[in-house]
């Protein structure tokens, strides 16, 4: 029986021909279709500057975070966007996003990858195009140790911390209507309004409440997560809308991680003793 050849150094070599074989010619895409913009020009131009520019969360643990000033960031969706880079033949180049601008540096071209806790909408997938779920989660409550609140029924007249511009936000205001609901750029941020006792919460997915409540410990405060997850919250790694070449080339490699397991092994290094979640794997025959 003969090993089957790795799909991905397959894929973008057939996509690098394509580029090669089409320049010159008179009828190429202009404006948001342009090859510029789309998956051959991104991963093109990935392939000739030797890296890929990678959106990552530079203060979100387990996720993506700094543990050492000075040093490069480290964290799930590093170690899978270092894995995903390895794939397409390519080094890692790793640029600091936030919720509330990771959208934008896709669409201008600062990043050519997010992977960043990005929910995939439908609304979002509107102005980006996303690759298969690579992780799933759902929004919690962090509250003080002391605190009566233990679910999103009790946030009547409570004041919320949240990033603005997330799912998270959207979720909160309709499940708690009467909450008065604070926004910040991170979640680091809205953890630290919940510190100085300005909100009397933080609401977001449950990893990176986890990742939170470590950070709240490591400064002396005795916080809690409480109730149950109250969203779906499906992570996809966000490419530029268009780019069907390059979420191709990143859904292969992750499939790929799974089927060799790798996926398995960064997922447990960073979520110890929590059941790994499955990423989608298509057939790989004709």
């Amino acid at each position: 029986m003969h090993a089957r050849a790795p799909i991905v150094p397959v894929l973008v070599a057939l996509l690098l021909l394509a580029v090669l074989s089409g320049c010159g010619s008179g009828d190429e895409p202009r404006g948001e279709d342009a090859p510029s913009r789309s998956g051959i020009g991104t991963l093109f131009e990935a392939q000739q500057r030797g890296e890929i520019r990678i959106g990552v969360k530079f203060d979100q643990p387990p996720f993506g975070y700094v543990a050492e000033e000075g040093e490069g960031p480290v964290g799930f969706e590093v170690d899978l966007g270092r894995a995903i880079a390895k794939k397409l033949d390519v080094e890692p180049q790793f640029v600091r996003v936030t919720t509330g601008d990771r959208v934008e540096m896709l669409q201008s071209g600062e990043v050519d990858l997010v992977i960043a806790t990005m929910t995939h909408t439908r609304a979002r997938d509107e102005i980006i195009d996303f690759s298969v779920t690579y992780f799933r989660d759902g929004q919690r409550i962090l509250v003080p140790a002391g605190s009566e609140i233990e679910s999103v029924e009790d946030l009547a007249g409570r004041t919320v911390a949240t990033a603005g511009g997330s799912t998270s936000e959207v979720n909160i205001r309709r499940k708690a209507p009467e909450a008065e609901v604070l926004t910040y750029e991170t979640h680091r941020k809205a953890l630290d309004a919940l510190l100085r006792g300005e909100a009397e919460a933080v609401t977001t997915d449950g990893a990176i409440l986890m990742g939170l409540k470590e950070i709240a410990e490591e400064e002396g405060a005795a916080v809690k997560i409480v109730g149950g997850p109250f969203s779906d919250e499906p992570y996809g790694i966000g490419v530029r809308q268009n780019d069907s070449a390059l979420r191709d080339a990143v859904n292969f490699a992750l499939m790929e991680l799974v089927e060799e397991g790798r996926y398995e092994e960064i997922y447990r290094e960073w979520f110890e003793g929590e059941e790994p979640f499955t990423p989608e794997v298509w057939p790989a025959g004709s």
